[in-house]
């Protein structure tokens, strides 16, 4: 079609002047419809996540409503386009089998059914969507805060505990310097007792020798 529009006569098998437009509506109104289907199923997921889900039956039937809808909306560019001698060596596709009028009121359906109906059917599934999921958070958030909130709570209970194990290696650690200074000073009690014990048998020693009188006998 683009190149007839810009040679301005037709080049192409006749069969293609009804062929091309057929697809050239066909293919819009599949993928249009394709689309809408889409967001109505995306509106459900999202606003009713515990509804039952599509099955592949109900797919199959939509998929397949779609391209009958296409057929039927397209049939009659296949109808109604045909190829034109305009003069002896001036071909072009043009439309013959329909009016004027009935091409007409055939275009305005098209533009209500391919684009206003779509429009307005999208419009209200992603609009509910969004307002639905406005403010409010993602199941993943949630979880993130929650991991968040389980790091903190043990990274404060590691702190306790290298807290509490600081605190019992300083009172192990006085309590061990007590117990050493209390042995030291012990000892050197007990030393200071055994010099002093030696020192006074020493003397009751010597006193003992000088004064006892030196006694001969027989044998000597």
């Amino acid at each position: 079609m683009f190149q007839a529009a810009l040679l301005q006569r037709w080049n192409l098998p006749s069969f293609m002047c009804a062929f091309c437009p057929f697809i050239h509506v066909l293919s819009i109104t599949v993928s249009v419809f394709t689309l809408t289907a889409i967001a109505v199923d995306r509106r459900q997921a999202i606003l009713n996540p515990f509804a039952a889900r599509t099955s592949k039956t109900q797919c199959l039937c939509v998929i397949a409503l779609i391209w009958i809808a296409g057929l039927v909306l397209s049939s009659p560019m296949a109808y109604a386009q045909r190829v034109v001698f305009v003069s002896e060596d001036w071909p072009f596709c043009l439309n013959v089998n329909l009016s004027n009028n009935v091409m007409l009121v055939y275009r305005a359906l098209l533009v209500v059914v391919q684009y206003v109906i779509p429009l307005s059917i999208m419009t209200w599934a992603y609009s509910g969507i969004g307002f639905a999921l406005w403010g409010s958070s993602a199941p993943g958030n949630a979880q993130s805060q929650r991991d968040l909130n389980l790091m903190r709570n043990k990274k404060r209970e590691k702190f306790k505990q290298e807290f509490k194990m600081r605190l019992d290696f300083m009172a192990g650690k006085r309590r061990l310097t007590r117990d050493l200074s209390a042995f030291s000073s012990g000892r050197f009690e007990w030393r200071t007792n055994h010099v002093n014990t030696h020192e006074r048998n020493l003397k009751h020693s010597s006193i003992v020798t000088n004064d006892t009188p030196l006694i001969l006998t027989p044998d000597a």
